[in-house]
């Protein structure tokens, strides 16, 4: 499901979790990914922690937690960081994006569609949603691709 990409993200494949957390995946919810702000997102697949700079990730205990990260070369394949204005900081597999909305590439290709499209809608329509007490930033999730408050300029592109 696609999450949206905000300045700083810690993008953490929940693959990487389930086979190498010592726990469960709620177990990490609970010990990490709970702990950080409300711009975190989560979905089925991934996990994204949104600090206010890239730089403010605690790498030493996501190795702690079991994941792996080469400090030599700079590199994980369990996780990866992203930044606006530069990208990403290495390259995994795993992850596809369109610089506004990131997702795990078995994401249902309806979603991955869907959030090409939000990726085009100008930020000055984003305001309409602003306006009306709704937050365009959420995940585009299965439940919610019908609903989701950016649905509603997309269908206002089609009248």
């Amino acid at each position: 499901m696609p999450i949206y990409l905000s300045p700083a993200c810690l993008i953490i494949d929940k693959k990487a979790i389930a086979q190498k957390y010592v726990g469960v995946v709620s177990k990490f919810c609970s010990d990490y990914f709970s702990k950080e702000n409300e711009f975190s997102q989560e979905n089925d697949e991934i996990f994204m922690i949104a600090p206010m700079n890239s730089d403010e990730y605690d790498i030493d205990e996501l190795i702690q937690l079991g994941l792996d990260y080469d400090k030599e070369i700079g590199f994980s394949n369990d996780f990866v960081i992203y930044q606006r204005y530069y990208g990403y900081l290495w390259q995994v597999d795993w992850m596809e994006d369109n610089k506004f909305y990131a997702w795990h590439i078995d994401t249902n290709p309806k979603l991955k569609s869907k959030a090409g499209k939000f990726g085009e809608i100008k930020m000055n329509r984003l305001e309409k949603i602003y306006n009306a007490g709704l937050e365009p930033f959420l995940p585009l999730t299965n439940e919610n691709h019908n609903t989701h408050p950016m649905s509603s300029l997309l269908d206002e592109d089609e009248n």
